[in-house]
């Protein structure tokens, strides 16, 4: 059963385009920091001593936009092992996915902590693939409590088939301040490769951007199941998932896909997405719930809000 509860105060604004000039809101100048002190004080092991943050350029990151910077990215996100990787300010080239796998139960998640949209930058070069993938590689056995803040995700190559954020098996992670602009494929997709159809649990998306995307802005993607790891049912439910304050424009795909339980949507804006703003996919196993309040669709020239049934990924 589809259930769809709407708000008093949404607002379903499918204007025909042109109608409203197009105002593209600002980044946030420097993003929210809640580390207690300033990467400047980092100690030059590249370990916060009180805290156990880790500080990225300890590593070798150059961050000058030139050089290719993942292994030095992967060594600081291997050495902190679940604590927080403290990235600098400049533009980091990244060729491989900057990954976190883990197999055993409630191992801490991925955590990367940027200095602000604009002023932190990854210039992703990962073909089919994502620049940031947080995930487990064992089913049931899931990833807890990591993040995503203040940094922009973009690309000067466009490789093929690549998106900005990856999550799989993941419980309470959180993308906060994030721009990611220009990816071939998703902006950010919560997938359901291996794990069962609750494989994201409280996914938090709040206050980021999802713009020119090929694919979705964010899309739960059911995909495949992967057999040798037990998973028989193709879908993914991302159950309690909420989204808050976001901005939607100029994605190829419905701007925000959903398949999942019990989700949130309130005060996002979509504009200009030709493919619809927001898509409700029911995969036939999965309960698709979803409130939405004060939610701004604008020059949309597919259904703002749609349901489907599709095998679509």
């Amino acid at each position: 059963m589809l259930v769809l509860l709407l708000g008093a105060s949404l607002a379903l604004l499918a204007r025909r385009a042109g109608s409203i000039p197009h105002l593209m809101p600002p980044p946030p100048h420097g993003g929210h920091r809640d580390y207690p002190l300033p990467p400047s004080e980092l100690h030059a092991t590249g370990l916060r001593g009180e805290v156990g943050r880790v500080d990225a350029a300890a590593f070798g990151v150059r961050a000058d936009g030139q050089h290719d910077d993942t292994a030095a990215l992967q060594a600081a996100i291997d050495a902190a092992d679940g604590r927080a990787v403290v990235l600098p300010a400049g533009t980091m080239v990244i060729t491989q996915p900057l990954a976190r796998e883990t197999a055993e139960q409630w191992a801490p998640g991925l955590k990367l902590q940027g200095q602000g949209v604009g002023v932190t930058v990854l210039d992703n070069r990962v073909a089919n693939g994502a620049a940031i993938v947080a995930r487990t590689t064992v089913r049931y056995k899931f990833q807890l409590g990591g993040w995503v803040r203040d940094l922009t995700i973009n690309s000067t190559t466009h490789p093929t088939n690549s998106s900005g954020i990856s999550v799989e098996g993941v419980y309470n992670f959180r993308v906060n301040s994030v721009w990611i602009d220009g990816m071939t494929a998703d902006g950010m997709v919560n997938t359901n490769l291996a794990m069962d159809g609750d494989a994201a649990i409280e996914l938090q998306v709040s206050n980021s951007w999802f713009l020119n995307n090929q694919g979705h802005g964010f899309n739960s993607h059911f995909g495949f199941c992967n057999n040798s790891l037990g998973c028989t049912t193709p879908n993914v439910q991302s159950s309690f998932a909420t989204f808050r304050n976001n901005y939607f424009s100029s994605n190829g795909k419905p701007a925000l896909r959903y398949m999942g339980l019990m989700g949130v949507l309130e005060g996002n804006g979509f504009t200009t997405n030709p493919a619809g703003g927001l898509l409700i996919d029911y995969g036939g196993s999965n309960n698709a719930q979803i409130t939405c309040i004060a939610n701004s669709f604008e020059n949309v020239s597919a259904a703002a809000a749609a349901f489907s049934p599709s095998s679509e990924v």
